[in-house]
């Protein structure tokens, strides 16, 4: 039995930032893929909804590199975290790309 399907935290300190390696093999040794999540519209109001794409920082971190600022004047400030063996779940990769017109890879899964 797993812990969580999907977890999105907020890389709102600078902590979080400072311990960005760490928190990635935490998650990625407990079999989770991690991703940044990368807006690409900015939000109407605090609260409001943005298109987002996933940048994977699994593997090697930030491989491939983030696209500088696609992000039109916002920048990444969570991660999205999602159990390797729901496959289905990598499909946001795709829409991500669709929204955002990214090219960001699906990372493996074990059910590929």
């Amino acid at each position: 039995r797993r812990g969580f399907a999907v977890m999105v935290m907020e890389l709102d300190e600078v902590a979080y930032w400072d311990n960005l390696q760490a928190l990635r093999d935490f998650f990625e040794a407990r079999d989770y893929a991690v991703f940044l999540k990368w807006p690409c519209s900015r939000k109407v109001n605090d609260g409001g909804f943005q298109r987002t794409s996933y940048a994977p920082l699994t593997g090697a971190l930030m491989t491939p590199l983030v696209p500088e600022r696609i992000a039109t004047g916002n920048d990444p400030h969570d991660l999205l975290i999602l159990d390797r063996h729901r496959p289905e779940l990598f499909r946001l990769v795709a829409l991500g790309n669709a929204e955002c017109r990214t090219k960001f890879p699906k990372p493996w899964a074990p059910c590929d």
